[in-house]
């Protein structure tokens, strides 16, 4: 088949990392994969350093990844078998870009638990029949278009993938090299991008309990592209 994934995200999130392995793994399948961001994007930066193709595609072995600056006229060139939103604005600009040209399956996928929209354009957006489907990544997000008037039998539960393990698991005397911490040190870490919505704050009021127990931790975060370490704090 031939897909396309389309996504506005500018930023590395979750999101970003699962349609870039989505992506590769369908290629790896046999399918004719294009995946369409926004230039100056982590998410293109980051298919470019990985030997993935960004130009027409000369080796189809690989990947590829271009800019999303015309959806409309992409999607008419590229003629999908499935056009596949992977985020909320991507939602919309595909459903535009897709309407009166030759209809490819459209597939949608939700990743957040927030309730939709009540207003007129949201509720046309979820509720057209040109959406043939939606992905929810848990059951909990899949409550969410139900609730709005979707159809559950539309959505379809298919969780966060993960890359295929390596050759050996993480070795944590390097990784503790990498941090600047000795074995067996406490240490309360977050692998996340800071939103409110995650609910980091209960992170930091576990981690003050924390400290009441251990006389000395470090915090450390995994947030966008770079692992950071905060000082040593004393209990």
């Amino acid at each position: 088949m031939r897909i396309l994934y389309i996504t506005e995200s500018m930023g590395w999130s979750g999101g970003a990392q699962q349609a870039l392995w989505m992506a590769g793994a369908l290629q790896k399948r046999g399918h004719e994969m294009l995946l369409a961001c926004q230039p100056e994007s982590d998410l293109l930066e980051r298919c470019r350093a990985s030997r993935h193709s960004d130009g027409d595609g000369q080796n189809a072995s690989r990947l590829r990844c271009v800019r999303s600056g015309h959806v409309r006229r992409l999607v008419a060139r590229y003629r999908p078998d499935v056009l596949h939103a992977q985020h909320s604005t991507a939602h919309a600009v595909a459903l535009m870009a897709a309407w009166g040209l030759r209809s490819p399956v459209f597939a949608v996928t939700r990743r957040v638990v927030f309730p939709l929209g009540q207003n007129i354009f949201s509720r046309l957006k979820y509720l057209t029949k040109r959406i043939n489907g939606y992905v929810a990544i848990s059951n909990a997000v899949k409550e969410n278009p139900g609730a709005g008037g979707v159809s559950p039998a539309r959505v379809e539960v298919i969780p966060s993938v993960t890359d295929e393990p390596g050759d050996s698991p993480p070795n944590q005397q390097s990784l503790f090299g990498e941090l600047g911490l000795t074995a067996g040190r406490p240490l309360i870490t977050n692998v996340a991008n800071y939103a409110d919505f995650k609910g980091q704050n209960y992170l930091l009021e576990a981690a003050a309990e924390v400290v009441k127990r251990f006389r000395r931790f470090k915090s450390c975060s995994w947030g966008g592209k770079r692992r950071k370490c905060g000082r040593s704090f004393k209990g």
